[in-house]
């Protein structure tokens, strides 16, 4: 399960590694264009948009990440890490919950079989 997040992250990461300007042509990849752009719009990022007739994002040109956008990366990653680590952490304990309750079951059926082996022998008269 991907985090909404994570695309919105690596955007910004892109644009840090990348050479400036960074082109991102909407014909070839729309829903990047278009996060490219409201990170733009959103001052996230710095550049420039130009949109069809119909105002989609068709050729962005990104010269920069701001310095919001960095603190809004940073801020996006530790979520991201937090969310895993919280997902590990349920697992790690339904599984401890489970190993529980075998163990407890198995004490409890060893101690069911050894009242009835007493009751048995006790009504057998073996006792």
């Amino acid at each position: 399960m991907e985090s909404v997040k994570q695309p919105i992250v690596d955007m910004i990461l892109w644009v840090i590694a990348s050479t400036p300007p960074v082109f991102v042509n909407g014909k070839e990849d729309l829903n990047r264009a278009r996060l490219a752009s409201q990170l733009i719009n959103d001052g996230y990022l710095r550049g420039s948009v130009a949109s069809d007739s119909q105002g989609r994002p068709m050729n962005v040109a990104i010269l920069d990440v701001t310095i919001q956008g960095r603190t809004f990366c940073e801020q996006l990653e530790e979520e991201i890490r937090n969310a895993r680590f919280a997902v590990k952490a349920v697992k790690t304990l339904k599984k401890g919950t489970i190993l529980l309750l075998a163990g407890i079951g198995g004490v409890i059926g060893a101690v069911i079989g050894s009242v009835i082996t007493a009751i048995i022998l006790k009504k057998t008269g073996m006792n």
